[in-house]
């Protein structure tokens, strides 16, 4: 299968430690590295909130 192409994120803040804070819903979900938030369009890589659509 291929690899999603993975788009830089907007509207995060990193938090420490390669978490990363989502910004952009009012879920506000704090991600752990390879962690996707409740949207399942977001995702923590490397300590960079990407865009998975």
């Amino acid at each position: 299968m291929a690899q999603p192409f993975l788009a830089p994120a907007r509207y995060y803040e990193k938090t420490g430690d390669s978490k990363v804070k989502c910004l952009l819903c009012p879920h506000g979900c704090a991600l752990n590295p390879e962690q996707t938030g409740l949207c399942l369009a977001r995702q923590n890589v490397d300590g960079k909130l990407v865009s998975l659509n």
